[in-house]
């Protein structure tokens, strides 16, 4: 990929990058991560493993794996969930680029090579690549650019609103350790959201490979899988803060119709998402009829940048939440139905 390839100093004191692993109950999946860790053709970083209070083999593992190589750093605390056991790694991180891999994905073994050479020749603050998204029985890629790409912090910042040039994840990312402070928000979902909105205000640049060096394992009851009502409440409240923190920063950077529009839409997709699947009628209820007050003074100033579908369902959620709630399910079981006979058909 690079003409020069950077090597790492393994003379210096202190280690170049630091990736931080929280880890909670993933004896299953926790060898896969850390071998490719170890694996890495950039041989200068530490390894904080943050074990967040794991009740099955997890800690024990990252034990091991520290006994066997000093770039592994282990830390057992209480548990407090992924945005406290991160904080903790950001806490007692020493390297120049900070880098995060959750416990049950998995890096290609030139991850960390590609990262940092794309942080020093391009004297970025951030550095992303491509990854693949696992499901088990198959993967696919997952990447915006086809090639390398420089962006300033206005693109960066513009790219990350839409969600469709820069995703919100802190993982398949490196970051210089000067705009990276301790600030997820503990006991809170879609803390990348959070944190992703403050550190891409900070920076100059950023660079975008495209190729895929990150596995992302998606897994029934990973932490982003549970509680699903909370988990899109705490969504919303992580667009709302993105939109509040960049207008007060950069008044004008975002336009109203397009925040608006935004949290019109996170407001629709997680009331369409909690009527399908909340298996407590009464919760899912509870909070749609809550979405629906808070939308009735926001709906009007954006509803034109809408399609037809999502206009019908916005104001199908102001005005008559428990049809809403019918209706999707309904629409719910109608594509159960199709994909039942689909593959009916292919068989």
């Amino acid at each position: 990929m690079f003409d020069n390839p950077i090597t790492a100093d393994t003379t210096r004191l202190h280690p170049d990058v630091s990736i931080i692993v929280p880890v909670y109950n993933v004896e299953r999946y926790i060898n896969q991560c850390l071998d490719s860790i170890k694996s890495q053709t950039y041989t200068n970083w530490e390894c904080l493993l943050v074990d967040d209070g794991s009740t099955d083999a997890s800690g024990k593992i990252c034990d091991e794996y520290a006994q066997n190589d000093s770039r592994f750093k282990v830390f057992h605390k209480s548990n407090g969930g992924l945005s406290s056991a991160r904080n903790y790694g950001i806490d007692h991180a020493s390297g120049d680029y900070i880098s995060f891999c959750d416990s049950d994905d998995w890096i290609e073994s030139e991850y960390l090579q590609t990262l940092t050479q794309l942080m020093r020749d391009y004297d970025a603050d951030i550095a992303q690549v491509g990854f693949w998204k696992d499901f088990g029985g198959h993967q696919h890629i997952k990447d915006v650019f086809s090639t390398t790409t420089v962006l300033s912090k206005k693109e960066a910042i513009c790219g990350l609103v839409s969600d469709m040039v820069i995703h919100s994840y802190v993982w398949n990312k490196m970051y210089k350790r000067s705009i990276v402070s301790a600030e997820f928000p503990v006991g809170q979902n879609f803390e990348d959201i959070h944190v992703n909105t403050m550190w891409f205000a900070r920076i100059n640049r950023l660079v975008c490979s495209n190729i895929p060096l990150y596995h992302y394992r998606v897994r029934r009851g990973s932490i982003s899988r549970k509680n699903l009502t909370s988990d899109r409440v705490d969504f919303i409240k992580s667009m709302r803060f993105r939109f509040e923190y960049l207008d007060r920063l950069y008044p004008n950077l975002i336009s109203p119709e397009i925040s608006n529009t935004v949290i019109l839409k996170s407001y629709i997709n997680s009331a369409k998402i909690i009527a399908r699947k909340e298996t407590d009628r009464k919760v899912a209820t509870d909070v749609i009829n809550s979405f629906s007050q808070q939308l009735k003074s926001e709906a009007k100033s954006s509803n034109n940048n809408l399609n037809v579908k999502m206009r019908f369902r916005l104001w199908l959620l102001c005005n008559y939440p428990l049809v809403f709630i019918r209706v999707m399910r309904v629409l719910a079981s109608l594509d159960l139905h199709r994909k039942f006979m689909s593959k009916q058909i292919s068989h």
